[in-house]
Parts: structure tokens; sequence; C-alpha cells
């Protein structure tokens, strides 16, 4: 088993390896104000980018924009990010790093930082190696960091300069804020959002939250109703010696947890999935009946390729937990055996859409009298499974 279900992630990882990722929808600004529509290449930038692929249209050859080209980019409608030259203090947050100075340390820079709300204050964020900023400006004005900073006192305990606290209270002080809901605010993205936000609406602004929450995408959970195909075999036994059983076509039934990561093309799967099986040998000649009544629990990666916004293919390998219940194997002479089942794997592949997913999956040979070494048995299930997403997601 160990050594099909290694095939099966290769395989998996092998085709991410070769696999293109999708050109979407976007803009950029160049350096003279005009608008450029195109396709850019999404890497779901986990640091600020300083540059970015794109192509013109679907056929053509993609081209290269750094941060001395283009004044602003965006995607879809989730993500923007502009050129700024501004003063940033990267001061180090790692405790042996650490040091006594509270003030920060400026050095100008020229970046692209990531729009998160729009307004008469404008809020942006900068992330880098071991570095998470913050920025706001004023309309028009100049873009200034909000001041966050650790360090130690004389006595090596570890303070923080929460100086952004007094940068908002001297300028983004609407009549709804009180000085009280300044000092609790955090310095973290869901804070400094809502807070923005109401200081436009407060200011008369028209406010608007760029930057999608990925939080929101990452989680999926789906019915996974479908068809098996299932044959079992007793390859040698205390019958009259291997023996084939009827193959069956039966439901089962599926719920699936799906978690996305790294721009939503990969995804941790867990589908506890009901199934039964119920035959009798070929042979006429030959007595007995299986009724094998189990949960399965499928636990592994899926790899997305996208075709368009909302269309999809996407490939998974799975490790498959089996738990069966009211199950047993009875020989002609009455011999009643329990059912019970080794790990196997599964590899699938499908098509997505929207909320709807069609799959074909194949799960690999695994002997479901396990209990008994003189009886190897082999149980295999092709499954045909249709999904339907009970959750909104992009």
């Amino acid at each position: 088993m160990k050594t099909i279900l290694l095939a099966a992630l290769a395989t998996v990882f092998a085709l991410h390896t070769r696999a293109q990722i999708t050109f979407q929808q976007g803009y950029y600004i160049d350096d003279s104000g005009a608008r450029v529509d195109c396709l850019i290449k999404n890497m779901d930038w986990d640091s600020n980018p300083s540059g970015f692929q794109y192509k013109m249209s679907d056929t053509s050859e993609p081209l290269l924009a750094t941060i001395d080209q283009v004044e602003e980019f965006g995607i879809g409608t989730g993500i923007v990010y502009k050129r700024c030259s501004v003063n940033i203090d990267r001061s180090s947050e790692k405790m042996e790093e650490i040091t006594y100075n509270r003030h920060p340390v400026f050095n100008k820079e020229l970046l692209f930082l990531k729009v998160l709300v729009v307004g008469k204050a404008t809020l942006y964020s900068y992330k880098g190696p071991e570095t998470r900023r913050y920025f706001y400006g004023m309309a028009d004005s100049i873009v200034h960091q909000l001041i966050y900073k650790k360090f130690r006192a004389p006595n090596g305990m570890i303070l923080i300069n929460e100086a952004y606290k007094q940068q908002l209270l001297n300028e983004l002080n609407c009549k709804n804020s009180s000085s009280g809901e300044i000092q609790g605010l955090e310095y973290s993205r869901t804070s400094l959002v809502k807070f923005f936000s109401k200081y436009n609406e407060c200011s008369g602004s028209v406010s608007r939250v760029v930057a999608e929450d990925k939080k929101k995408d990452r989680f999926r959970l789906a019915l996974r109703p479908g068809l098996n195909y299932s044959t079992f075999e007793i390859n040698k036994s205390d019958f009259s010696g291997p023996i084939k059983f009827e193959p069956q076509t039966g439901l089962r039934l599926g719920l699936e947890f799906e978690f996305s990561f790294s721009n939503n093309k990969w995804a941790v799967v867990i589908e506890p999935t009901y199934q039964y099986f119920k035959s009798s040998p070929e042979a006429t000649s030959v007595q007995g009946t299986t009724d094998y009544k189990s949960i399965e629990l499928p636990l592994g990666v899926r790899y997305y390729i996208y075709l368009q916004s909302e269309a999809k293919l996407f490939i998974n390998a799975f490790a498959v937990l089996d738990y069966s219940f009211n199950s047993s194997l009875t020989s002609g002479n009455g011999q009643v055996y329990d059912v019970s089942s080794k790990p196997t794997a599964a590899l699938g592949a499908g098509y997505a859409r929207k909320r709807f997913s069609l799959e074909v999956r194949h799960l690999f040979g695994r002997d479901i009298l396990n209990e008994y070494d003189f009886i190897p048995s082999t149980y295999k299930t092709t499954s045909l499974i249709l999904g339907y997403r009970l959750n909104r997601t992009k």
C-alpha cells in the first residue's frame, strides 16, 4: 500500500511541476499613467512582489514588468498593488536580534504596497522576509508607515513601541472613534481594515475594502453522492479455491471537507463516505454471501488546473482508511467471517465549475478479510462522483 500511495503522490507532484499557473484577467498602469488591460500571472505572493509576468492575450508570449515601469497593477477584483516610495523600518522581531533602540530605523525604498482599503484614508500592507508592516495615506498625501516596533528595555524585557496608535489618533480621529478604541487597536490586518473602513464612513467618504480575505476561500464543504462499481475476489480460501463474486453497482454518499492553499491551487481533502456492497459468488456451484458496509475515510491532496475563472480540472491522491460495521462473509457451510480491512490508496481526476464537480476515482485493491491470513482477498472500486459545494467561495 505504501508503494501505491507514494506513486500516487509522485504523480500529483509531477503534474504540479509541469502544470502552468493560469494567467488571470488584470491590468497595470505604466509610468505615463496609461492603463493596460492584460492577463497577469497570479503567483499568490507571500511577500510583496517587485515585478510580475503578464500576457496581452492567451496565445501571446509572457512579458516581464518591473516596479520601475509600473505605477499600479491589479488582478481580478481582490488584488491591487501600488508603487510607493516610502520610509520603511525593517527591524527584526527575532528574539536574538531585537535591539535596545525603541525608535524605528527608516530606509527609503520603492515598493509595491498591497492596497487593503481605499477611501479618504487608504490602508496598505507590506510583507517581506520576517517583516510585516502597514502603511496609510490621506487623499493624495505621502504614504507613511504605521509604527510598530519591538525593543528591549534596559532590564532585557521585550517592550513594544506602538506609536501607530498616536498616528491614528492624530490623523484619523473621527467622531465615532474614541481614544480608548484606538488604544485597544491591534496591529493586524483585520483590526486595521475595520478601523479604516469605519473612519472613511464616518468622514463621509466612499470606503472600499480591496484585498480579498483568502481565509474565507480556503474552506469548502461539499456533498459527494455517486455510484460505485465494485469487485470482490477471494484469492485462496478454505472454500473451494479462488472465488470471484458478482460485480455490483451501488450508491455511495460522502461529505467532503476541503482546505485550500497556494492561491487555491492545492487543497487538503477529507471525505468520510458511506459505501455498501452485497454479492454472491459468480459460480453457481459455490455458495456464500458477502455483506459489506463501511465508512471510508479518504485523506489526501488535490491539485487544481484552472481553465478559466469558473472552470477547472483537478487530480487527487488519497490514503483511504476504512471502518466496517455490521459486515460479514458467510460461506456455503454457514461459517461466518468478520469483515475488516487494511488501508489502501486511491487516485481520482475530475472537472469542476461553480458549485458542481464530477470526478472519476479508482480505489486500489484492499483486503477486507484482514483478520484471516489464510483467506487473502481483494476488493476494488471505481467511482463516479457528483459534487455539490454547500458554501460559497471564489
